[in-house]
């Protein structure tokens, strides 16, 4: 070797670590980029104008002129979603002889635009239906029978709606290691669902206490987390076999007996997963079981698949009691029944807590007392929620 031979060595090492720290970093770089955009909350403003210019359109060529009596507009975001919800009521002119000409023709050229309509109630007086894009409801929309000015007494508003009153789920999470806060839970007498987890001390137990209280019971299925540091008992893991999976839902249901229903524990690793998503579904569709997604992650494909496997299914809309704090709980149930009251029907998920339980005493009653309906969830799934489901937070 010559003697320049050692130094370009060395000049060469500086340049080659430069090179390796540049592409870390672009990687990071990257990476940190990616979380951002599949973090940020999805705005659906842009497409919801869209569904908004095609129900004006199809609604002036269906009834002529227009009889728009009412119109509210609400801006709403959470963590995964911005939108707008509205609600409008319309006149159904004379010359129109049935509204269904007109939910018909706009239920098609919604579908064009990727959005289902769904009528919610109807009778001779007045239709209501549900507009709905990626899930999420976007538009409630009236058709009444109201007598033109002039003809005879004029109704001022729409009449009195048929819709039911809205209804309100609560699944508490996490039973299974019993407790006092559980012992106090099981002593409401409230239509409440509790998800217990598998291959603990008190699983069967507390499954067995719960169905004797009335409380709908259901299996807390633990799903991998993107960090997975400890994992739970009877876990499901990214990259098992689809045999390995089926055989682990098995050994967990054999734990919680008598269980209605399934909804992940964690997840968001696994449920964003195709395939072990699939062989889950395939373990469940044949118990006559419904699956709640948690939705521990915007990405979940799980309501997707159980839909595809014929299971009943529908989504979380929000985690009630991520803090401690009991006002911050109580906000979050007041923002429950919000959703319930502008869209029919709300789903949330609490926990087996100390905290929690001692404001479930105090908030379910004033559910009803705000005019909503606190019922299992196996009632909203057998009405086929899956189509209503939206991301929840």
């Amino acid at each position: 070797m010559t003697p320049d031979g050692p130094r370009m060595l060395l000049l060469k090492v500086p340049a080659v670590l430069l090179i390796v720290s540049v592409l870390l970093l672009a990687a990071a770089g990257f990476m940190l980029l990616r979380q951002f955009l599949v973090s940020r909350p999805l705005d659906m403003r842009e497409k919801i104008a869209r569904v908004d210019a095609v129900i004006d359109s199809e609604i002036e060529q269906s009834m002529g002129e227009v009889a728009e009596l009412n119109a509210t507009r609400e801006h709403i975001a959470d963590r995964h979603w911005v939108w707008t919800h509205t609600t409008r009521d319309f006149r159904l002119p004379a010359a129109v002889e049935s509204g269904d000409d007109v939910i018909e023709a706009l239920r098609g050229a919604l579908r064009a635009e990727g959005a289902e309509l769904r009528v919610l109630s109807e009778n001779p007086e007045c239709t209501v239906v549900s507009v709905t894009l990626a899930r999420v409801e976007t538009h409630r929309l009236r058709f009444a029978r109201i007598p033109e000015p002039g003809t005879e007494t004029v109704a001022t508003s729409i009449p009195a709606s048929t819709e039911p009153e809205p209804r309100v789920a609560v699944i508490v999470d996490d039973l299974g290691y019993g407790g006092l806060a559980t012992d106090l839970l099981l002593t409401l007498d409230e239509p409440l669902t509790v998800s217990v987890l598998p291959q603990l001390p008190a699983s069967e137990r507390e499954a067995h206490r719960a169905r004797d209280a009335g409380f709908e019971v259901i299996l807390h299925l633990p799903m991998e987390p993107e960090e997975n540091d400890i994992p739970q008992p009877g876990e499901l893991l990214a990259g098992m076999s689809c045999e390995s999976i089926v055989r682990l839902v098995e050994e967990n249901l054999a734990t919680v007996p008598g269980v209605v229903g399934v909804n992940n524990h964690q997840g968001s690793k696994l449920t964003t997963l195709e395939d072990e998503m699939t062989a889950v579904m395939s373990a469940i569709s044949g118990k006559e079981l419904y699956f709640v997604d948690s939705l521990t992650t915007p990405n979940s494909v799980a309501l997707d698949v159980a839909g595809r496997f014929g299971v009943k299914c529908i989504g979380n809309d929000l985690f009630l009691d991520n803090e401690e704090d009991p006002e911050r709980i109580k906000d979050r149930f007041a923002e429950l029944t919000r959703v319930a009251r502008r869209r029919g029907f709300s789903v949330g998920i609490c926990h087996a807590k100390m905290s929690t339980v001692e404001v479930l005493q105090e908030v379910l009653p004033a559910i009803r007392e705000q005019g909503c309906r606190l019922v299992r969830v196996s009632e909203l799934v057998n009405e086929d929620a899956y189509h209503h489901a939206h991301a929840g937070d």
